[in-house]
């Protein structure tokens, strides 16, 4: 019997979004699974999110993170209620029924039988009656007994944790091995906790914090202050309020740990101050805004249409003494040489601290990729290196947590080189905040979960000599 032919759904969804909160969450999840999208971008920057009323908003961002974080899990258990291999089902079909598994285990204050009548429905508008039947038969069969949804206990403990907190098995075996099985299995757990929303203010407009919590009051969101962080505020409502306020130059969206970063730069007013690899424009803003527009800022990033990104950035806030230039970070050639006071390194890495904002990341992965990332984290340390002035600083970061691309990245480079020491006064410089812990001289992790932040890695080196030229 051939398989039977219905239209692409994506153009039906298009039509129902500002209908339904599932349609929307459904019509995100098949972007991200097919497109390649990024769920934070989505849920910040989505249209159809604005249509919604303020509990639906909340519904998607619920239903988005859930289902991509947890899907291996979910997967086990739809795959329990029905004999059909879910691989061969319709790709949005399956993310329907994952995206409904997700509600029945994880949401107990919707009714089951709410999830099962919604699921049926987008069932039948997206598909055909055969899909509706499809999905009221395996939830159906789950309201029944629910037990067999239950991770089994094989007793092989990185299988079982793999399955239980939903994570590819490789990433649970590389991260025991680094911390330690309780620690990886609390990590894990972290990561799969819906995110906050942090901002920073821009600290070269005096009045933004009565403007944009006013603003916030009226649209029924509030912030408060994180402690020990100039500037930074974790904010209670959606994404889509701060909108205007985002276009406006008033605050920029970084998460709390991420902010850490400049400051962990210790800059000055006046200073010479080199990104150099500097897209999105996060960390070059923070840091013109730390020494209130003074001084040299070069920002740099080896991708043009970063560039224009960083140039849109700069414009928004109102900067003047950041300047944005296209250069590779591992062949600079338009730039001083020993000329910069400060050098910032915020690598590209596997981001597996920011599971919790971007959970896809954790499915699309390969051990392959943490090899070639951390090679050219190397590279970027080799290129940026002579362009510290001797007494300067060299802060080098990323936004993961994995010793390859963080603690074992900085040791190589110290071997290669005999013209920088660690600066162990690196943590003087960061918040008193219980996930921040040394891992060496001069180098700190930021777990995420205390904070509500994403994990970080930092470390602070200090040129004692320049660099003989090439």
């Amino acid at each position: 019997m051939s398989k039977r032919k219905t239209a692409t759904p994506k153009i039906q969804m298009r039509d129902d979004l500002g209908r339904s909160a599932r349609a929307v969450a459904l019509h995100m999840l098949m972007r991200i699974e097919e497109g390649g999208a990024y769920a934070n971008v989505l849920l910040r920057e989505s249209d159809d999110m604005a249509r919604l009323q303020a509990s639906d908003r909340a519904l998607v961002t619920e239903l988005v993170y859930g289902t991509v974080a947890w899907k291996k899990r979910l997967a086990y258990a739809l795959q329990a209620y029905t004999e059909r291999d879910i691989a061969t089902f319709d790709g949005w079909f399956r993310l329907l029924l994952l995206m409904a598994f997700y509600q029945l285990l994880f949401l107990s204050r919707i009714p089951p039988y709410a999830v099962v009548s919604e699921t049926v429905a987008l069932a039948k508008r997206f598909g055909h009656d055969g899909h509706a039947k499809t999905a009221n038969a395996v939830l159906r069969a789950y309201t029944r007994d629910p037990s067999r949804a239950a991770p089994p206990k094989t007793g092989e403990r990185v299988r079982d944790l793999a399955l239980r907190l939903s994570y590819p098995e490789w990433l649970v075996e590389r991260w025991v091995a680094q911390y330690g099985e309780q620690a990886a299995e609390r990590l894990m757990e972290t990561a799969n906790a819906a995110p906050r929303l942090f901002v920073r203010l821009n600290g070269l407009k005096p009045d933004a914090e009565d403007v944009v919590r006013r603003t916030l009051a009226e649209r029924g969101a509030t912030m408060t202050p994180v402690e020990g962080l100039k500037r930074a505020y974790v904010v209670h409502g959606p994404a889509s309020v701060l909108r205007d306020l985002i276009e406006g130059g008033w605050l920029t969206v970084q998460d709390v740990s991420a902010q850490l970063v400049a400051h962990a730069l210790r800059p000055l007013p006046g200073q010479r101050i080199f990104d150099a690899c500097a897209a999105p424009g996060g960390k070059a803003t923070h840091i013109a805004e730390l020494v209130g527009d003074e001084g040299e800022i070069v920002a740099a990033d080896v991708h043009a249409h970063k560039i224009r990104r960083l140039e849109r950035e700069k414009a928004r806030l109102g900067l003047r003494a950041l300047v944005v230039i296209q250069e590779d970070a591992t062949a600079i050639r338009r730039l001083p040489r020993a000329h910069f006071d400060r050098v910032l390194v915020d690598a590209p890495c596997s981001g597996l601290g920011t599971l919790g904002r971007k959970p896809e990341i954790k499915w699309r992965l390969r051990p392959p990729d943490l090899a070639s990332l951390a090679a050219k984290q190397r590279a970027i340390l080799r290129g940026v290196a002579p362009y510290v002035a001797p007494g300067g600083l060299l802060v080098y970061s990323t936004c993961t947590l994995n010793r390859e691309e963080n603690e074992e990245a900085v040791y190589v480079f110290l071997r290669e080189t005999t013209n920088f020491i660690p600066d162990p006064s690196l943590i003087d410089d960061l918040p008193d905040w219980p996930n921040i812990r040394a891992v060496g001289p001069g180098m700190v992790e930021v777990w995420p979960g205390e904070t509500g932040g994403d994990g970080f890695f930092i470390a602070r080196l200090k040129c004692i000599e320049s660099i003989p030229g090439r």
